[in-house]
């Protein structure tokens, strides 16, 4: 649902609000901000560009944990 255009643009808004929030209280500098928008968007662009491919690994990886919650029930209960 997160690839629908309609939410492109309110996600990009509420980022930026929250980026220029941070730096207005005070908690980060703007090249903080910045970084991590420049972060954000390679990771994005990454995720993106190769989810197709990925999409196998990380069935695999799933199945794999799930397998492992089974044997080992403790592991459920960090899995929230």
């Amino acid at each position: 649902f997160l690839r629908k255009d309609s939410w492109k643009y309110p996600v990009l808004i509420w980022a930026i609000l929250v980026g220029i929030s941070r730096i207005f209280v005070g908690v980060h500098y703007p090249a903080d901000v910045i970084g991590g928008a420049l972060l954000t968007l390679g990771a994005s662009f990454v995720i993106i560009k190769f989810s197709n491919k990925l999409e196998p690994v990380v069935k695999v990886l799933f199945n794999i944990y799930n397998k492992l919650t089974k044997h080992i029930p403790i592991l459920a209960k960090y899995s929230h």
